[in-house]
């Protein structure tokens, strides 16, 4: 753009400076030269710019989590090993609770010394529940992560490999609570996307389910 104002205001200053000369004298031919030259930058100018623009095209996200079969598959595995773990913390808590309650129903008959010993032992393991909570939570979080990255790379692989049918530069993605605000439906690729998604994602699995 500032290439192309900078070689309007060379033609506008040689055209007016040709119309001022002109009027004083039409035998010289410098301010005609003038004008051929900023003609000829134009023309130079219009020859350097691009022919083509980046191509952008998007995905509409919500559209895609919600139909990716893939997607599902992981989710349903991330919800089985969130119900495994709850599962281990709830017995041990159980355990603990059991524990406790025997512990009241014998303390009126214990020495001090053995009850100081059986209220050691536990809080210790309280403080064992705690740490395996948070052991348990870090192991989720992990495992969600590992799921995450592993749903990114099939969407961006397939992407890699799609990227010379569709001619795109960049590729973003669109949903409700995203910052793209407007997008035109004509550079909207979702449902190719995740048609060439799910059938490759379902022919793996079906030769795997087939192992």
């Amino acid at each position: 753009m500032n290439k192309l104002l900078i070689a309007w205001n060379v033609l506008l200053t040689a055209l007016i400076a040709y119309l001022i000369f002109s009027g004083t004298s039409n035998k010289s031919t410098e301010p005609i030269d003038e004008v051929a030259t900023a003609i000829e930058v134009t023309d130079s100018l219009d020859e350097e710019k691009p022919k083509d623009l980046a191509k952008v095209v998007f995905i509409n996200n919500d559209t895609l989590f919600k139909h990716f079969e893939m997607y599902k598959d992981l989710q349903d595995e991330l919800l089985a090993e969130k119900i495994k773990l709850e599962g281990r913390y709830k017995r041990e808590l159980e355990k603990l609770e059991k524990e406790y309650l025997d512990l009241r129903e014998k303390a009126p008959f214990m020495t001090q010394a053995q009850g100081e010993a059986a209220q050691a032992e536990l809080m210790q393991k309280q403080q064992g529940l705690l740490k395996m909570e948070q052991d348990l939570s870090v192991k989720f979080g992990n495992k969600e992560n590992e799921l995450v990255v592993k749903i990114k790379k099939a969407i961006e692989d397939y992407l890699t490999r799609m990227q010379e049918e569709y001619d795109y530069d960049f590729v973003l993605g669109k949903s409700n609570m995203g910052g793209i605000h407007f997008a035109n439906q004509g550079r909207d690729i979702t449902t190719e996307v995740l048609a060439g998604l799910n059938e490759e994602y379902l022919a793996k699995k079906e030769v795997k389910n087939d192992k």
